[in-house]
């Protein structure tokens, strides 16, 4: 990671990072990592969910992100990242936890996390899942088993079955794709010949049709429903 560099500007505006992480010596390294890249300004660092949650209530500097581990004492990662989604749900969440199983990630996609990474990423790559939640509101990196051969599902056997089908159109099934694929609203519009309007409009509508919180939410739907294979999102 570069130290200094402008990579993390978006649109010209700081990020305001907040972190809740029990584990001091990870938490401090973060936020010295975190403070050396250009825009970024680690606002609020605690050790628990509680903590957090009193910060937002009352600091007058609101957090761009959060880094939210998932095992913490008095308000664990879980719980707290269902009342940010409740009381907070426009404030992006990046999860950043030692636990790598894939119950413990999907878990933390469908409850509305957008994004997860291990605590084993190098610097550069939370830099990079930073920079795409902030500026597409995702970041999924699909795991990959042990040998690096084989792709290892990202949604765990007891939750494999995909709910009861919703009717898509077409259009819809296309605009879902090219999200999965990271496309933003204006590339979509521009390669289906659409207005953004009416993209973000189909985007929406996704949103709810599928009960999805956020844009990692259709793409689990996506995987489940298999409209989507993780190959494709692998090469993509």
């Amino acid at each position: 990671m570069n130290k200094k560099t402008d990579s993390t500007t978006i649109d010209n505006l700081p990020i305001n990072v907040a972190i809740a992480d029990d584990q001091i010596l990870f938490r401090l390294g973060l936020v010295t990592i975190l403070n050396s890249l250009a825009d970024v300004k680690v606002v609020c660092d605690v050790s628990n969910g509680k903590m957090l949650l009193e910060y937002l209530s009352s600091s007058t500097i609101a957090p761009s992100l959060i880094l939210l581990d998932m095992v913490m004492p008095e308000l664990d990662g879980m719980s707290t990242l269902a009342i940010l989604k409740r009381e907070y749900p426009m404030l992006p969440v990046l999860v950043l936890s030692s636990h790598d199983d894939h119950k413990t990630i999907f878990a933390a996609l469908e409850a509305g996390a957008n994004g997860y990474l291990t605590k084993s990423a190098p610097p550069v790559e939370v830099e990079e899942a930073i920079c795409a939640v902030m500026r597409h509101g995702n970041y999924l990196k699909i795991p990959r088993s042990e040998n690096g051969q084989q792709f290892m599902p990202l949604i765990s056997p007891e939750s494999a079955t995909a709910g009861p089908q919703i009717l898509l159109s077409g259009r819809e099934k296309e605009i879902l794709a090219l999200v999965c694929f990271q496309y933003t609203s204006a590339e979509i519009a521009r390669q289906l010949h659409l207005s953004e309007r009416t993209v973000e409009g189909h985007r929406n509508n996704l949103i709810q049709k599928t009960n999805s919180k956020n844009t990692v939410g259709l793409i689990v739907y996506a995987l489940k429903n298999k409209l989507i294979s993780l190959s494709q999102l692998l090469q993509s």
